[in-house]
């Protein structure tokens, strides 16, 4: 992610929000370059897609069509304006998982409150949680039943869906290095402002197979 950040070559669409120096709750909770990045913003994310997806050859699956208004998740009330970005059909490129594709990858064919099992004794040898202070280096723990690691726990991961108030919030998964066990399940949803950031939240990547993206469940509607 400092990699697409510090491309001054890319042609693309990059955050013009963000102030890395000022992002000192990063360092602290995600110190190396080993650890999963945090404090992105669901358009950081897509952007970040775009970015991979050009670096490697494929189709990007994002476009900016403009702005739009959506409701304030912190007062209903009132309206504010917001990036749009839509999704290419067809594309082949890097994209955020379906709210269903990331459970069905965290849960692994389980169908207990976590992948590894109910048992909460084993929960800290499979995930960063609650009470760390920092986030765990990306892989260290061990991996769900599809070699998936960290699901669970460590940091929070944006998914394409939408939700919340009138459908313009963003679902997150996963719970975080801050969540007690309870948060972390594999059914827990969340929701979030599309611009919001915080040091307990990043992404994961999905690629789309040969055929293209799958239908969303908005698409079929």
């Amino acid at each position: 992610f400092e990699a697409f950040i510090n491309d001054n070559q890319y042609q693309g669409e990059k955050p013009t929000d963000r102030k890395e120096s000022e992002l000192y709750i990063y360092k602290e909770t995600s110190p190396t370059l080993n650890h999963p990045v945090q404090i992105v913003s669901w358009y950081d994310a897509v952007m970040y897609c775009n970015w991979l997806s050009r670096r490697e050859g494929l189709a990007p699956v994002y476009r900016s069509v403009g702005k739009q208004m959506i409701k304030d998740w912190l007062d209903p009330d009132k309206e504010i304006e917001v990036d749009k970005w839509e999704e290419i059909s067809g594309a082949t490129g890097y994209r955020l998982p379906r709210e269903l594709e990331w459970e069905y990858a965290c849960r692994a064919g389980s169908e207990t409150d976590w992948s590894s099992g109910s048992d909460e004794s084993l929960l800290a040898t499979y995930w960063q949680m609650y009470p760390s202070k920092l986030a765990s280096p990306s892989g260290k723990k061990l991996p769900n039943a599809w070699g998936m690691h960290d699901m669970h726990g460590n940091m929070f991961e944006w998914c394409r869906d939408q939700g919340g108030i009138k459908g313009s919030l963003r679902v997150i998964r996963g719970g975080s290095w801050n969540d007690v066990a309870a948060g972390c399940r594999s059914a827990n949803r969340f929701w979030k402002q599309p611009e919001y950031r915080n040091n307990d939240l990043g992404f994961r990547l999905a690629l789309s197979s040969p055929s293209g993206i799958p239908k969303s469940p908005e698409a079929d509607k």
